[in-house]
């Protein structure tokens, strides 16, 4: 007999306690066998042939992709050089804002709720704006609102508190028509410090900066809040930001997104070179540089990878070198161009030279 343990996913979420065992009958059909999983294993033996994995509930049409633990290799396949990153955020907040409607009554009884927002902090170029946008592709099949915080200053009185509620409005009007079955709405804030610094400075602004502030506050964690919704902050200059944005219930998740080290700048090199890979862009001898696993030996002969030739790059960086290698290909070889290893090192001379 085999048996396969799964987790049941109902609604594209992850239920908490069921399980459910798959055996084939006598006659060959498939049969559904409500278990717990401890129990199949001390009832079968360590020695049978018992696998555990993940599915879905056979009495829904939900894809068994929405699972958290199917969430990882599609971040991965879009971002690279954030293992660690990807998987705090699956944590906490992909498994909340994808429950079922009987664990997020249970929440709810337990007075638990899904995080209101994220902050990403980190250098420059390191995948911060990629992050986000994956980040609200796999939360909701809606598209996020996107914006620019300095966009949301305003000369006039009231104007900067009006640019703040406008992002929220499809959110508040759903929730009011739908109430707890609305859509979770993703709004993405990039340079978030330029909006929402800490409040009661002097200068130019200050009052708008103060303003955005306070009505940011009040959507997150006030009186009408609006629970239907997930911001995802952006900066390079975290101190800047007012302490009350950053205490929990309001941009509770902190993830610093740092500089690659080897192996993420390995795998960002692998995501960015991949379109030329199959088109046949690339020679051999390119391929073994950015697909292989390389080593710290020396260049080519000694089989040194991109990640050890780009120390100190960011994806920002790695993605500038893949276009420069290109347009060095394409001056030489025009429309039949094909990558070489020369055009990948006078790539990295361009992109990493001295002002």
């Amino acid at each position: 007999m085999r048996v396969s343990i799964v987790p049941i996913n109902f609604s594209g979420g992850m239920d908490i306690v069921p399980y459910y065992a798959s055996d084939v009958d006598g006659e060959g059909r498939r049969v559904e066998l409500p278990a717990v999983a401890g129990d199949l294993l001390r009832l079968y033996g360590e020695d049978e042939d018992v696998s555990i994995g993940e599915g879905h509930d056979p009495n829904t049409t939900e894809s068994p992709s929405s699972s958290t633990s199917s969430m990882l290799p599609v971040l991965r396949s879009k971002l690279g050089g954030l293992e660690s990153q990807l998987s705090t955020i699956v944590r906490r907040i992909y498994p909340l804002k994808n429950l079922s409607p009987s664990t997020v009554t249970l929440l709810s009884d337990l007075n638990l709720r899904p995080p209101k927002g994220i902050l990403l902090y980190g250098p420059p170029g390191c995948g911060k704006t990629a992050l986000a946008r994956a980040l609200s592709e796999v939360l909701t099949l809606r598209k996020p609102v996107i914006v620019n915080a300095p966009e949301l200053l305003s000369r006039w009185v009231g104007g900067s508190e009006r640019l703040v509620r406008d992002l929220f409005g499809a959110a508040v009007e759903e929730y009011n028509d739908k109430g707890k079955d609305s859509a979770l709405h993703v709004v993405i804030i990039d340079e978030v410090d330029a909006a929402f610094r800490v409040r009661g400075g002097e200068g130019d602004g200050s009052m708008a900066r103060d303003s955005t502030v306070n009505q940011m506050l009040g959507i997150l964690d006030g009186v009408k809040e609006i629970p239907n919704v997930l911001v995802v902050g952006m900066t390079n200059r975290p101190k800047l930001l007012d302490p009350a944005l950053l205490r929990n219930g309001r941009l509770e998740v902190k993830v610093e997104v740092p500089m690659p080290d080897r192996e993420g700048r390995r795998d960002i090199g692998v995501i960015c070179f991949k379109s030329l890979r199959e088109a046949g862009r690339l020679t051999r001898g390119v391929e073994e540089l950015v697909f292989g696993e390389g080593t710290r030996q020396g260049w080519r002969s000694r089989k040194l990878g991109l990640g050890d030739l780009t120390k100190g790059f960011s994806g920002a960086d790695i993605d500038g070198l893949v276009r420069s290698a290109t347009s060095f290909a394409l001056d030489r070889d025009g429309g039949e161009f094909v990558v070489s290893e020369v055009d990948v090192r006078r790539a990295l001379k361009e992109v990493k030279g001295e002002l």
